[in-house]
């Protein structure tokens, strides 16, 4: 099993976020769609995967597979802002530069984010609207411990040699990701 996704499945049944759990899958962003609208139960969801075979960013872009793969889906009482996907590429750089303070991220707008030059993290921010409900669904992939054998990608891990990613930090980090993330989303409906 993933270490990373071992840890997020921890932090999830440690807070009582509800989730699922795919050692393997096509891509989490389309495990929360098909959930979508099913019923309550899915509503504010966490959907998990160690492994995706069909990993993608934005335009069908192919994500390579990293070792944190989440898609988090809010139901939401309006259609977000235009200006949503840039919300959440801001929530995310600032919960890692607050997580790992003095490490150089940067956000390459709209949703990607670098360590200096080398991407480590890409956002796939999808809605999903039927007749008054709409779904936001917020997919994150995340070099943290390994990376694609490109000299475009990096890892946290990477970057961070001399301070080893423990399972307390990715706890941490969680945390403020997700207020961060559960912020935006309440901005991304009223701007």
């Amino acid at each position: 099993m993933s270490v990373v996704a071992s840890w997020t499945r921890k932090w999830a049944e440690k807070r009582k976020q509800p989730f699922l759990f795919y050692t393997q899958t096509s891509s989490t962003n389309d495990r929360a769609k098909e959930h979508l609208f099913e019923n309550k139960k899915y509503k504010n969801f966490l959907f998990i995967a160690e492994f995706q075979t069909k990993g993608r960013g934005r335009e069908n872009r192919k994500w390579i597979n990293s070792d944190m793969m989440t898609s988090w889906s809010y139901s939401l009482n309006q259609a977000p802002q235009p200006i949503t996907v840039d919300l959440m590429g801001r929530a995310l750089c600032e919960a890692l530069s607050r997580s790992w303070p003095g490490c150089p991220f940067r956000m390459k707008k709209p949703n990607d984010i670098y360590i200096k030059n080398k991407k480590v993290a890409g956002l796939l921010v999808e809605v999903v609207n039927k007749g008054s409900l709409h779904q936001l669904i917020i997919g994150l992939g995340m070099n943290v411990l390994t990376h694609p054998p490109s000299p475009c990608f990096t890892d946290l891990q990477e970057y961070m040699a001399k301070e080893s990613i423990t399972e307390k930090k990715w706890v941490l980090f969680l945390d403020e990701w997700y207020k961060n993330m559960s912020a935006q989303v309440k901005k991304c409906m009223t701007v």
